[in-house]
């Protein structure tokens, strides 16, 4: 039937799109992720529930697109098309019973999916808000998660693109645990360099002064992205992880600069802490200058 083929399609898209978001936009998207957690699968002949079933997903999709900015990718997300299974707008169609299984048998794989792909950023999340975390470390993670956001949404491509598993550990896991000892701080270093270096595009990390600028992006932009906040957080990750004399002498001037210290004992927790929100906070400050790079570009078309 071509109701059928219309959910089938919108199922799939819903699946396509819930997965690309959840990384990113696993916040706005707990709407959803409620949702799914309330939807028992139908029998195959229990128009009843699938019908409830339905609207239930499209309702939080629904109600997710109405809560997001109109730049936001999550206003894209589409809605199945639970109309077209009313009682009052297909009791022909769902009297049959071949075509309501196979549109139950649709809807039940859907909702597994979305589930599994749902579930390991929600355990990740609960595991997280049951850790205590210091004030400031909330603050700066929503101040960096925003700017991580915008920066794209103002480039007109993903600036930041790191992995899911990178997306994950960073802005769930490591942004928020109060770092206390010098391997605490390789392990979150290490994961912001994943997400802010890594993640971005090769001609943008490998661009220096003289050549072709990537991407269309301004010079002004560029200088935000190799100036000292990035440079100071490459040099941390790459020289954390060795404990020879030579990178010691490295670190000394970024702690010196950072938290007026030339170096750290291993478990000194008071100064790693302290260590760890000034690299927050100087990150958050470049992408906030980073993003108003990126502005005059967008408004003039370029």
């Amino acid at each position: 039937m071509q109701a059928n083929e219309q959910l089938k399609q919108s199922l799939q898209k819903l699946v396509e799109r819930f997965n690309s978001l959840i990384p990113k936009y696993f916040q706005e998207l707990k709407p959803i992720g409620a949702a799914l957690s309330e939807i028992k699968p139908a029998d195959e002949k229990d128009r009843e529930t699938f019908l409830r079933n339905l609207q239930s997903l499209s309702a939080a999709v629904i109600s997710v697109r109405k809560k997001t900015d109109k730049s936001s990718p999550v206003k894209d997300l589409p809605v199945p098309p639970y109309d077209l299974f009313l009682p009052f707008r297909s009791a022909t169609v769902t009297n049959q019973t071949a075509s309501l299984a196979e549109a139950i048998r649709s809807l039940n794989e859907t909702v597994q999916q979305l589930s599994n792909d749902w579930a390991p950023f929600a355990d990740v999340s609960l595991a997280t808000t049951k850790t205590l975390s210091n004030p400031d470390l909330q603050l700066l993670r929503s101040r960096i998660m925003g700017q991580f956001e915008k920066s794209s949404e103002l480039a007109g491509f993903d600036l930041f693109e790191p992995t899911r598993k990178a997306s994950l550990d960073l802005f769930e896991r490591k942004i928020l645990k109060p770092v206390t000892t010098a391997d605490d701080f390789k392990l979150f270093v290490t994961s912001l360099n994943m997400v802010f270096w890594e993640g971005l595009p090769n001609l943008v990390r490998e661009w220096q002064p003289g050549k072709d600028l990537p991407f269309a992006l301004t010079r002004s932009t560029l200088a935000v992205i190799k100036g000292e906040a990035f440079r100071q957080m490459r040099t941390l990750r790459n020289k954390s992880n060795h404990d020879d004399p030579d990178c010691q002498r490295d670190l000394a001037p970024i702690y010196q600069s950072l938290i007026g210290v030339r170096s750290l004992s291993r478990d000194d927790s008071e100064r790693w802490l302290k260590l760890q929100i000034a690299v927050m906070e100087n990150l958050a400050s470049a992408l906030e200058q980073l993003s108003r790079t990126l502005e005059p570009a967008k408004s003039s078309g370029n």
